[in-house]
């Protein structure tokens, strides 16, 4: 049988865009039927190449329509492993959402919180809205017996969503909240964004607040101060 080209379009900018990355290679090196594509960067970097790979099938994580159409139109068959909206493949993986608000609301319930908020990207980044409220609504359940979730929400003026009045905004938001609170934040970089705020605000993280993010990200999570916890995907 003839080794299969497969091109890999999968960010290598993300922790979990590399973690795809090593699962898709071990597979190979025990599967060798497939011959990999890949350029270092993301989808955008590499579908320039495709004409030269010239691969018989695609594994993607493609964020935008605009990208996911482009794909589509080539006719490769492809596999999306990121399915950040519902409907841009007919083919796809998704994450366990549920279980991920539940690790979640398990790990700061556990802490002896009575007092709970979230924070996440909202009106900001529309790809965020299927995963992101799935993770909320199951964190939400998992805490609903030690207190209610307090939900930060975007600015509706565009010019406040820009991060340098956001961050004001979001540093009044944490100042409102009671403590000591427990804030799962949807992913990683939200929550980073919620420890800057948090120290405009005067909020100390962990003794006023507990902090946990998604996606156990090793640099992001290792280059804050201090430095984050995190569900691992």
């Amino acid at each position: 049988m003839s080794r299969r080209r497969i091109a890999l379009l999968i960010e290598t900018s993300t922790s979990f865009g590399r973690g795809l990355l090593r699962g898709i290679s071990t597979y190979s090196r025990t599967n060798d039927s497939w011959e990999l594509c890949f350029e270092p960067g993301g989808p955008e970097e590499s579908f320039s190449l495709l004409r030269r790979w010239e691969p018989h099938g695609m594994l993607v994580r493609v964020h935008n329509r605009r990208m996911a159409s482009r794909i589509l139109k080539l006719g490769i068959p492809t596999v999306d492993l990121g399915y950040v909206v519902p409907d841009l493949f007919p083919w796809s993986l998704s994450n366990d959402q549920t279980q991920v608000g539940r690790e979640a609301g398990d790990h700061l319930s556990a802490r002896g919180f009575q007092h709970y908020a979230f924070c996440g990207w909202g009106a900001k980044d529309k790809s965020a809205v299927v995963w992101e409220t799935e993770r909320l609504e199951s964190f939400r359940e998992t805490v609903a017996a030690s207190g209610n979730v307090h939900v930060y929400r975007w600015p509706s003026r565009l010019a406040d969503r820009a991060w340098k009045n956001e961050q004001t905004l979001l540093a009044e938001w944490l100042s409102g909240l009671p403590k000591p609170v427990g804030i799962f934040a949807s992913n990683d970089m939200r929550a980073s964004h919620v420890l800057s705020a948090a120290r405009i605000a005067g909020v100390r993280i962990p003794e006023d607040a507990g902090l946990l993010g998604v996606d156990d990200d090793d640099v992001l999570c290792e280059v804050t101060s201090p430095t984050l916890s995190s569900v691992s995907l």
